[in-house]
């Protein structure tokens, strides 16, 4: 399975070096597609963001239901082994204030 996990670009060197920790609730969280993960950075206004793509087998996944899923509109998963750096498909780099300056801008 395919999953996609948003953190604050500043944890790229540990992800590198250690890949990702289960957090809150014994999971890592992450969705199956980037728009998704990225909406979660965003409300808690974050502008750089590291999009890690990583790969799991769908056994060690289970549904989250920490968020509301009509706020969001989407649903979560919660990844509960960690998420280590062989793992890891892909790395990117979202700048989100562009994002942020539309929306305030539609808000004027």
């Amino acid at each position: 399975m395919i999953l996609y996990h948003a953190t604050p670009l500043s944890n790229l060197t540990s992800i590198i070096e250690n890949g990702i920790k289960p957090g809150y609730e014994g999971v890592v969280y992450a969705c199956e597609r980037v728009n998704d993960a990225l909406k979660f950075l965003f409300i808690r206004g974050y502008d750089d963001v590291l999009m890690v793509k990583f790969k799991v087998d769908k056994r060690k996944v289970k549904e989250t239901f920490d968020h509301s899923e009509a706020f969001f509109k989407c649903r979560c998963w919660g990844c509960t082994v960690p998420v280590t750096p062989d793992m890891i498909v892909e790395y990117k780099k979202h700048d989100l204030r562009p994002f942020r300056q539309r929306l305030y801008s539609l808000n004027q």
